[in-house]
Formats: C-alpha cells, structure tokens, sequence
C-alpha cells in the first residue's frame, strides 16, 4: 500500500432534543447524539427509547450534523476492532 493511500467516511450524527418521564413520572429533559441518519421521526424515537432504555420518550427536535473525516490506510488496518483476512486464488 503506498503511502497516500486513505480511507475517507462521510458520518452523519444525528442530535435529537427528547423528552422523557422517568420512574417517578417525573418529565426529563435529555440532548440524544445518535451516529447515523435518523431524520425519520419514528426512527429516531425508536432509538432515542433506546439509547435511553424508556419507554415513553417525545422527540421535540432533530438536527443533523455530516463529519468528513479520513485516515492513512495502514493506520485504519493497524486499529481495527474487526478483520478478516480473504484469500483470493489466482
């Protein structure tokens, strides 16, 4: 691998205004960062319930932010959490 060779990722982060009632059905009010696209309502209330672990959560406001962010490949290799290794016969 030559040594400008990078791996570049556009990240959308999709930052979600909720609230919730908790335990003692007292309103909460909590700023939810979620990695990926989640301007879908529904969706984003879904996960909000579970980055949360509630039940009963109102999502007031959605707003996306898109991060362009890159690295040298060999650094991305070396610090992977996951590889799997493929043959490929000639």
């Amino acid at each position: 691998m030559g040594a400008m060779t990078r791996i570049c990722r556009t990240v959308p982060i999709t930052i979600c205004d909720c609230l919730y009632v908790d335990e003692n059905n007292d309103t909460k009010q909590e700023q939810v960062k979620l990695y990926g696209d989640y301007t879908n309502i529904v969706r984003a209330t879904n996960a909000c319930k579970k980055k949360l672990n509630r039940t009963r959560v109102l999502v007031k406001n959605i707003s996306k932010e898109e991060y362009s962010v890159s690295m040298p490949m060999e650094a991305f290799m070396a610090n992977a959490d996951h590889v799997t290794k493929k043959a490929k016969e000639n």
